[in-house]
């Protein structure tokens, strides 16, 4: 038993599953993230996540070194793991939104997307700057899954609060 799934990403290459694993059954009693050869094979311990932080989305940066790792509470970090060994660092802290349940990034890099619970947005963060909201049509309540289509033209969100109707509105969960 892995534990509980937080997040999933696929290497550049594909040959590598990226897996972050909460009350993990390996010898961390940490959040943890782990690889996983795509063929199958054995998890393999990448880091440590700090204690009770709840690791969300996971994305591989676009030079394929390193990986972001959205975590939610209590500290509200999106943290880069160097895949070749080295110290995790925070690459923005919540000011601003509650939680950050997910990340994406294009390939090129410019921007990351972000799935911020307690502001109920997707934010966008461009390469050096200030999280803004993207602008959509949809209300969200709670973003907690994102994902960017590979040549950037749309942006999946997955929100269990809200659904479609009938009539093809989206509305939230009491609508």
């Amino acid at each position: 038993d892995l534990g509980y799934i937080g997040g999933l990403a696929v290497s550049r290459d594909g040959f590598t599953v990226f897996v972050t694993l909460v009350h993990s059954g390996l010898a961390s009693a940490n959040p943890v993230v782990v690889s996983v050869p795509a063929g199958g094979g054995a998890a393999v311990l990448v880091a440590d996540l700090p204690v009770d932080s709840q690791p969300g989305g996971l994305a591989v940066s676009p030079d394929g070194i390193s990986l972001l790792v959205a975590v939610r509470n209590p500290v509200r970090t999106l943290l880069s793991l160097p895949l070749l060994g080295g110290t995790s660092t925070n690459v923005l802290s919540g000011e601003g939104f509650e939680f950050i349940t997910d990340v994406d990034v294009p390939r090129w890099g410019q921007k990351l997307y972000l799935g911020a619970d307690g502001t109920d947005e997707i934010l966008i963060v461009p390469a050096a700057g200030t999280p803004t909201a993207v602008p959509t049509n949809v209300e969200f309540i709670d973003p907690v899954n994102i994902a960017l289509a590979p040549d950037s033209s749309t942006l999946f969100v997955m929100d269990p609060n809200i659904r479609i109707d009938a009539s093809g509105r989206v509305v939230g969960a009491g609508g």
